[in-house]
């Protein structure tokens, strides 16, 4: 419901005439839906299971790349107020990663509990789990083959 009321407030904005600008900061729908067995059991083994965090990682990556663009798009405009909406869980990270962490340091924050990976075996253990995060994670990751921030 707070998604509604945030609309509803938005569009009151514009018929005020005020120039508000939405964009969408999350990675793809293909992406943000993927289902895959720890979804089953979710909360708290989800957390346990390193295939959930690369999930996580991927949709962070894109929420930070898209926060970066909006950000450079109106860097020059004056007394321009931005609003992110993002689930708390996801803002921590999201913060974390807009401070350009060396590879070695986003390992750490997000797999280094996990002994059955590293950073040498862990594109091919995505690719024999999930078709889908492997291809994002191909695209955008810091450990893919053609990491793009």
């Amino acid at each position: 419901m707070s998604d509604v009321l945030m609309l509803d407030n938005i569009v009151k904005l514009w018929k005020k005439g005020h120039n508000i600008l939405l964009y969408n900061v999350d990675g793809s729908d293909e992406l943000r839906r993927e289902f895959f067995e720890v979804w089953k059991y979710m909360y708290p083994c989800a957390t346990k299971n390193w295939l959930w965090w690369v999930h996580i990682y991927l949709r962070e990556k894109y929420m930070t790349k898209n926060i970066k663009w909006v950000l450079e798009k109106h860097k020059d405009r004056k007394k321009m107020k931005i609003a992110i909406f993002i689930e708390s869980f996801h803002w921590i990270h999201v913060k974390f990663l807009l401070k350009n962490p060396s590879k070695k340091r986003i390992w750490e924050y997000y797999f280094k509990r996990f002994q059955d990976i590293n950073i040498k075996n862990i594109s091919q253990k995505i690719k024999q789990q999930n078709k889908i995060f492997y291809k994002y994670w191909e695209k955008i990751s810091d450990f893919g083959r053609n990491p793009k921030s």
